[in-house]
């Protein structure tokens, strides 16, 4: 499972630019056109957008699960680690389907991550440049299949 403890500082750098963006909106187009950083406002927007969703979803997930974790720690040991390691264990469903903090952790990871992935495709996938190079790809693709002309 992943445990992502170093987004602390920049989910605390996003909240700092969400605050500054609300503000001072004003002052952040002309700072965007004069940055040179090829942004514009609904890209930052978009950008913004996916931050939020990272930090509402992901960075209370990552906490639950730290914490959860933290109950089991055992001294670490680099042979233990690597005992077994060629062997992939086969657990019955009535085992672990009996022990609730683990359906838990298995059913968060088996929903949110495919809408994380959902938000970021709509955010990033759904812009009016992407959308023109999927309408590219389906014509190369579409006048490859034989038989299929050009329109003139």
């Amino acid at each position: 499972m992943r445990l992502s403890t170093c987004k602390t500082f920049t989910d605390d750098r996003l909240g700092i630019a969400i605050y500054h963006f609300v503000s001072k909106r004003l002052e952040f187009r002309t700072l965007l056109k004069s940055s040179n950083s090829g942004l514009d406002t609904g890209q930052f927007i978009r950008l913004l957008c996916l931050a939020s969703a990272d930090i509402a979803i992901a960075v209370p997930l990552d906490i639950y699960l730290i914490i959860s974790n933290a109950a089991g720690l055992v001294p670490y040991s680099w042979s233990q680690i690597h005992r077994d390691f060629n062997t992939i264990p086969a657990i019955p469903a009535d085992t672990w389907l009996s022990d609730s903090q683990l359906i838990i952790d298995v059913a968060l990871w088996r929903y949110v991550v495919p809408m994380l992935g959902f938000i970021l495709f709509v955010l990033i996938g759904m812009t009016e440049e992407a959308i023109g190079e999927y309408t590219k790809l389906a014509k190369r693709v579409w006048f490859a299949i034989p038989g299929t002309r050009r329109r003139k």
